[in-house]
């Protein structure tokens, strides 16, 4: 069976690269949120992004669109069925340009060389789903960090096929017992 269908973690690392492209921060200070190993704390006057896509229970995730081609060469049917599911993307912001590198990366999004990675990757943005940029400085051992917080949905597509075998013949035998 083949699958189109992207983990968690390949979503947040795309878009932890797509945030490197946008904002020029580089590799080291864009980060997975919940990384299996934790990751140190940012300094007070540091530009880091901490980036997490989550899924979003919604209802399209029910539907689903399915198709299916008979091969005569091997006399196989190949079943294709296709279904969207919502994400949410959360990304923090720290230091003092958060702000400034937030609003940069959500406007950035709706750019058309934007939307053409998202769809490369089978992304879409919900409508009128966008949350932020939200500035909230955070009391981190009596220091207010600056923090700037950004939320959206996503539809992702998610392919999945199966090839099945007709039947070639069948042997049914009736028994009476009497």
């Amino acid at each position: 069976m083949d699958v189109i269908f992207q983990t968690y973690e390949q979503l947040s690392l795309f878009f932890a690269g797509l945030i490197e492209e946008v904002t020029g921060l580089p590799d080291d200070k864009t980060l997975l949120q919940y990384d299996q190993m934790g990751k140190a704390s940012a300094n007070i006057n540091t530009d880091v992004a901490y980036v997490n896509v989550v899924n979003e229970p919604d209802e399209r995730t029910i539907f689903k669109n399915r198709t299916k081609e008979f091969d005569s060469e091997t006399n196989t049917y190949t079943i294709y069925q296709q279904a969207s599911r919502t994400l949410n993307l959360h990304v923090v912001f720290y230091g003092p340009n958060c702000m400034e590198l937030c609003t940069t990366f959500s406007e950035s999004l709706y750019h058309e060389s934007i939307k053409l990675k998202l769809r490369q990757n089978y992304l879409s943005i919900v409508p009128d789903s966008t949350n932020g940029p939200i500035f909230m400085p955070e009391n981190r051992n009596g220091q207010w960090f600056k923090r700037c917080d950004f939320n959206i949905r996503l539809y992702n597509t998610v392919i999945t096929t199966e090839t099945v075998s007709i039947f070639s013949g069948t042997n049914i035998n009736l028994e009476f017992d009497l």
